[in-house]
C-alpha cells in the first residue's frame, strides 16, 4: 500500500509512503503528461488520465510500475474528461468530443488470483471467513458451514 502526492504543477507523481515486497525498483518519482484525471481500483491501481497519448497509464501496486494501458482508438475523435474505476473492474471514459461514455475493458482479477494472492482471516467467534485482496482490501465475507 502506498501514498502518492500527485504535484500536477510539476507534472510528477511521488511516492511519500509505502514499498512492496514484490518491487523490484525503488523508484519514487514518474514523469506524468498533462495529467487530466485519475481514479483507483479495488486492488489499489492508480489510473491516471493524461491529455497526451497513450492517454491512460497505470501505477500497479502489486509491483511500483507505471505501465500504458494501450487503446485501440480508430476514427473516435478524442477529449476525454474523467476516469472512473467502475466496481466490476471495467474502465469508464467521459469522451467530451463525442458526447459519449466509454466503457472500455473488463480488468478484473480472478478468483483464483484473489486466493493466491490474497488473504484469507477465520474468525474465532462467529462461523465466518474475512477474504482480502493483495493489498488489504476487505473483497467479502464467506459462511465458513455454507462456503457462501
Amino acid at each position: 500500500m502506498y501514498i502518492y502526492r500527485i504535484r500536477i504543477n510539476l507534472n510528477i507523481i511521488e511516492i511519500i509512503l509505502g514499498q512492496s515486497l514484490n518491487c523490484l525498483y525503488n523508484e519514487k518519482n514518474f514523469q506524468l503528461n498533462n495529467p487530466i484525471d485519475f481514479s483507483f481500483n479495488s486492488q489499489g491501481d492508480l489510473y491516471l488520465l493524461e491529455k497526451s497519448s497513450p492517454f491512460i497509464r497505470v501505477l500497479r501496486s502489486s509491483n511500483n510500475q507505471l505501465e500504458n494501458l494501450n487503446l485501440n482508438l480508430n476514427n473516435i475523435k478524442i477529449n476525454f474528461a474523467s476516469i472512473i474505476n467502475y466496481h466490476d473492474g471495467s474502465i469508464i471514459l467521459a469522451n467530451i468530443a463525442s458526447k459519449e461514455i466509454f466503457k472500455l475493458k473488463s480488468i478484473s482479477i480472478t478468483n483464483e488470483d484473489e486466493q493466491t494472492n490474497g488473504l484469507n482471516i477465520h474468525s474465532t467467534d462467529k462461523n465466518e471467513v474475512y477474504v482480502f485482496n493483495r493489498v488489504g482490501q476487505h473483497r467479502s465475507t464467506i459462511d465458513a458451514l455454507t462456503g457462501l
